[in-house]
């Protein structure tokens, strides 16, 4: 099977640049595209329940948006690092729910290529299965720390 598009995701976490790595290797492999995407969540923003309402000032969601951005400026640096020089190499960013972004940005790709998240970790379990069943293309879960090797032993459940 060959691959001329290859979406990766680009979240904050301590594994980007090895998934990068990964990414790119893949992409060089395959000589395909390599989009690189980073979702950023919305402002948190708590519901209100009648007496026990919370208030959050327009500064607090300003905080919220500037660590979202500088989040999304050292994913981008780090993309521009590594896959800078590639011809085909594209950075997309989108703010909103990262699983649906994701899966639907990767049904315009061939393969996507995601972290699957750490052990005991807080990330959200549920963004890696949405991929799985709605991205309508292959997903490449890969550990956090990144892949070594990539595609010399395979296992196919």
């Amino acid at each position: 099977m060959s691959y001329r598009t290859i979406l990766v995701e680009l979240a904050g976490d301590s594994g980007l640049e090895a998934r990068l790595q990964a990414a790119r290797e893949l992409a060089g492999r395959f000589d395909a595209a390599l989009i690189g995407m980073h979702v950023m969540p919305p402002p948190f923003i708590p519901a209100s329940y009648g007496e026990a309402a919370a208030y959050l000032g327009p500064d607090l969601i300003e905080a919220q948006r500037k660590a979202n951005r500088e989040t999304a400026d050292r994913g981008q640096a780090a993309f521009r690092r590594i896959c800078g020089d590639e011809p085909g190499a594209a950075w997309q960013e989108a703010e909103g729910d990262r699983g649906d972004l994701l899966a639907r940005a990767a049904r315009t790709t061939d393969l996507i290529l995601a972290r699957r998240a750490a052990a005991g970790g807080t990330d959200a379990p549920d963004v890696l299965d949405r991929l799985v069943t709605a991205a309508g293309v292959p997903v490449l879960a890969l550990p956090p720390a990144g892949a070594g090797d990539l595609g010399q032993t395979v296992l196919v459940a």
